[in-house]
C-alpha cells in the first residue's frame, strides 16, 4: 500500500493472536489526514473501503489543520491528552517547547496516555465502538507515533498478539515517518542549533523505552493489562473475548 504515499500509514491486521490471525483490511493507523490529493482519498475510499475515521489529535490541533473532509466517511474527534497538565510532547509546537529534555517530556506524555481521564475516556469510547460494529477504520494523531501508537498497541494487545510482534509495529513508525521526519527537521534546521536539532529528530521517533514506560505504568496503577481494560477503561469482562470472536480469523 505504499501508493497511497500517506504518513505513517499501514494495516496493523495479519498478526498472529490468540486464537487466530488479526483480520486485515479493518484497522489501519496513520498520521494525519490533511490535505488529502485526489489520489490519497481514492486509495481511502475505494482501495481501503474505509467507514470511520478516528481523530486523536487536540481541539487545537484539528482547528489549526482539519482533515480532508472524505464524503460518506464518518469522522469521529477523540481528544485524547485533553486533560495533559504537566508537559509533553505530541504536537509538533509542543516538541519545540520540550527540546530541552524530549526523553522526560516523552515519558511524561506516555504516563498521561495511560492514566489522564480524557486519554481513559477516549481509548474506552475507541475499544467500545470496535465491538460494536463491524467496519473498516482508521485513527489517527499527528505524527501517527505516540496517541496513534497507544491505540495500535491496545487492538493488538486485546487480540493477543505477542509483544515481540506489538513492537514491531510500534517500531515501524522510525522507518514510515523517515521522509516527512526530514521534511520537518529540513525547514527548521537553520533556525535551531545542532543540539536542538538531535533533540526534534528524537522527538519525531519512537523509542521502545516509551512503550515500556506505559506498560510499567499500567502495571504500577493496575497490576495487570486485564485489570487496566476493567477498571482504567471500564471495559465489560467479556470485552476481550467478544473483540478476539469478532477479529480473529
Amino acid at each position: 500500500m505504499r501508493e497511497a504515499m500517506i504518513t505513517n500509514f499501514r494495516d496493523i491486521g495479519g498478526y498472529e493472536g490468540q486464537g487466530g490471525r488479526l483480520e486485515e483490511g479493518i484497522f489501519f493507523r496513520s498520521g494525519q489526514l490533511v490535505d488529502l490529493n485526489e489520489e490519497q482519498e481514492n486509495f481511502l475510499k475505494d482501495t481501503c473501503k474505509l467507514d470511520r475515521i478516528y481523530d486523536f489529535r487536540s481541539i487545537e490541533e484539528v482547528n489549526e489543520d482539519p482533515d480532508t473532509d472524505l464524503s460518506d466517511i464518518v469522522y469521529n474527534h477523540l481528544d485524547v491528552l485533553a486533560d495533559l497538565n504537566q508537559g509533553g510532547a505530541f504536537s509538533l509546537e509542543d516538541m519545540f517547547t520540550e527540546l530541552g529534555d524530549i526523553d522526560e517530556a516523552m515519558l511524561r506524555t506516555y504516563e498521561e496516555i495511560v492514566l489522564s481521564q480524557s486519554a481513559r475516556s477516549s481509548y474506552r469510547e475507541f475499544l467500545l465502538d470496535l465491538i460494536d460494529k463491524k467496519e473498516s477504520r482508521i485513527f489517527h494523531c499527528f505524527a501517527g507515533k505516540d496517541r496513534t501508537g497507544w491505540g495500535a498497541y491496545l487492538i493488538l494487545k486485546i487480540a493477543g498478539v505477542s509483544e515481540e510482534d506489538i513492537l514491531e509495529d510500534y517500531l515501524e513508525t522510525n522507518k514510515a515517518r523517515k521522509e516527512a521526519n526530514d521534511l520537518i527537521i529540513n525547514q527548521y534546521r537553520d533556525q535551531i542549533t545542532d543540539e536542538e536539532v538531535a533533540a526534534l529528530e528524537s522527538a519525531l521517533t519512537v523509542k521502545e523505552e516509551y512503550l515500556n514506560h506505559a506498560v510499567k505504568t499500567i502495571d504500577e496503577n493496575y497490576g495487570s493489562f486485564e485489570n487496566y481494560l476493567l477498571e482504567g477503561l471500564e471495559l465489560p469482562a467479556n470485552y476481550q473475548s467478544t473483540f478476539k470472536d469478532m477479529y480473529l480469523l
